[in-house]
């Protein structure tokens, strides 16, 4: 069981070492995370944002897997492949998207009624 563990956490390190989305979408989720502690979220709206970060990150993980894999296994141009491709990384961007809307929808308030107060 431990050895899952071990392998699944070397797999975020992997990630985060070798791919450039990976890590820019970590640091959005950090940047993310501060905006909720500065702006002091409620729980449900952390529970949203979470559940939202999570979505992305793990669409970015599998998007990334497909892409080594698929490389690997067919590293000359491929039709299929590219459409693989072109889907996973839809995926990913539908779900940015979704998570660009809740993120105006939880923090426009808070940073409107900061703006007024300045």
């Amino acid at each position: 069981m431990l050895n899952k563990f071990k392998h699944a956490f070397n797999g975020v390190k992997v990630g985060l070492i070798t791919d450039k989305s990976i890590r820019s979408h970590f640091i959005f989720a950090f940047l993310v995370v501060l905006m909720g502690i500065v702006f002091v979220l409620p729980l449900m709206q952390w529970a949203v944002l979470l559940l939202t970060i999570s979505m992305v990150m793990v669409l970015e993980y599998v998007n990334s897997a497909i892409e080594v894999f698929a490389d690997r296994v067919h590293p000359d141009h491929h039709s299929a492949i590219k459409n693989t491709k072109d889907l996973t990384a839809a995926a990913v961007l539908l779900a940015s998207i979704c998570a660009f809307f809740i993120g105006i929808i939880i923090f426009l308030p808070p940073v409107l009624v900061m703006l007024r107060g300045i």
